[in-house]
């Protein structure tokens, strides 16, 4: 297997249509003379990409997995789900955070992250509060060592 910088447009039109006829990667890797790195990557199309933004779109808080079953339910060759988070990675969906999208949302996020804090903390920021006065009162107001433990 030869190293190539760019496939021809008639050697990647060989490998797609390998692929539609049932191929393996392993047998389109041998047939054209490219890697198995290679033929994977065009295995997925533009319009399989565009499916899956599609999916992801209307399903904004599935996991890789129910994305990836979802998109298997279509298709007549499976792909794996860690084919399919690298994918997601390519197009830069799977980091994306849903952002509240009304004050009502807003509100309950912010609700459920100060829920998330022990208790402990809130007791120990209220123990060290009249030292960290004193620290500051002694700064004069300017900066100081005390640390915020959490």
């Amino acid at each position: 297997m030869g190293k190539q910088k760019h496939l021809s447009g008639f050697k990647r039109g060989m490998i797609v249509g390998a692929r539609l006829s049932g191929s393996s990667l392993n047998e389109v890797a041998a047939l054209t003379n490219v890697s198995i790195k290679t033929v994977s990557q065009l295995a997925m199309t533009t319009q399989a990409r565009k499916r899956i933004h599609y999916i992801v779109s209307s399903n904004k808080c599935a996991t890789v997995a129910q994305i990836t079953e979802i998109f298997n339910s279509g298709q007549d060759k499976p792909i794996s789900t860690r084919t399919m988070r690298r994918e997601l990675q390519k197009q830069r969906i799977m980091d994306r955070t849903q952002l509240p999208s009304s004050l009502e949302q807003l509100h309950t996020a912010l609700l459920d992250e100060w829920h998330k804090i022990p208790p402990e903390v809130y007791v120990h920021a209220v123990q060290s509060m009249p030292h960290r006065i004193t620290v500051v009162i002694q700064a004069k107001g300017g900066p100081t060592q005390t640390k915020v433990i959490l």
